[in-house]
């Protein structure tokens, strides 16, 4: 089995919020949330995930300048998960145009469930990527299309879709950045692997290659089972504190079908 490249890509997807240090869980996820005004789009950035705080009728109406704003913020906690963190991927490697996975994100009490859905949509002439992101919790549904520099890992597009179903494009300036981080070296994958496991999904059973690393986001250990029987290569993710689980991502299913939703191109 081939042992993926594990990409960190950290999105910082500035709007005129600063960043701060919160008590959440999501600051164990993307490092920070907002500050000052922003602080309550930050929470219903937060409230994607885990269901408790700002409601959703904070989001701005669609014609307002703060709704790009707010929809900048949204898109770097669901850009943050989908590219790091648990969804550590090499993905230009392991997708094609078309293949799409979907995960379910449970809490420790596993009462609190959110589904992420990441497409490949489109290579260009060029190389650039079209990602699409859908993230839904409850009744929300939060949905993404960004062009995204192969080379350097800077958004260059942005489109998106509110739990409403406004759509529109979402500015993207210089300071607005996809950042790639770096690789995982192969000699670090190899001494985190601690053996093969079939696990069962609702997407099916997989052999995969196991991988715990100490220092989990959240948690005290990572744990990550891989396999090259689908796109991007993740079948679970898993981070463990004091023994317990804290939160999980289950494969549930995947396909080849992705086509662009909001008319990116």
């Amino acid at each position: 089995m081939r042992r993926s490249r594990i990409i960190f890509i950290v999105v910082s997807l500035v709007a005129s919020v600063s960043l701060m240090s919160c008590s959440t869980i999501i600051d164990s996820l993307i490092g920070g949330a907002v500050s000052g005004a922003g602080r309550a789009v930050g929470e219903h950035a937060q409230n994607a995930v885990y269901k408790s705080l700002a409601p959703d009728e904070n989001v701005p109406p669609p014609t307002s300048p703060g709704w790009g704003n707010f929809m900048a913020v949204q898109a770097q906690v669901i850009f943050s998960y989908s590219f790091n963190t648990g969804m550590q991927v090499s993905a230009e490697e392991n997708y094609e145009p078309g293949q799409w996975t979907r995960f379910e994100i449970t809490s420790d009490d596993g009462d609190e469930t959110t589904t992420l859905e990441r497409g490949l949509l489109k290579r260009t002439d060029n190389g650039d990527l079209w990602w699409q992101l859908t993230w839904s919790s409850d009744e929300s549904t939060w949905l993404y299309e960004g062009l995204v520099d192969s080379a350097t890992g800077e958004v260059l597009r942005l489109r998106g879709q509110d739990p409403d179903g406004n759509t529109g494009e979402i500015p993207v300036s210089e300071t607005t950045v996809n950042q790639t981080g770096g690789s995982m070296t192969e000699e670090s994958m190899e001494g985190a692997l601690v053996g093969t496991e079939d696990i069962a999904t609702p997407a099916g059973t997989f052999t995969t290659e196991k991988y715990e690393f100490m220092g989990g986001m959240g948690g005290d250990t990572m744990q990550m089972w891989l396999t090259d029987e689908v796109p991007g290569g993740m079948v679970q993710y898993q981070v463990m504190s004091e023994g317990e689980q804290a939160w999980k991502s289950v494969l549930v299913d995947w396909g080849t079908d992705a086509t662009t939703k909001l008319d990116s191109f």
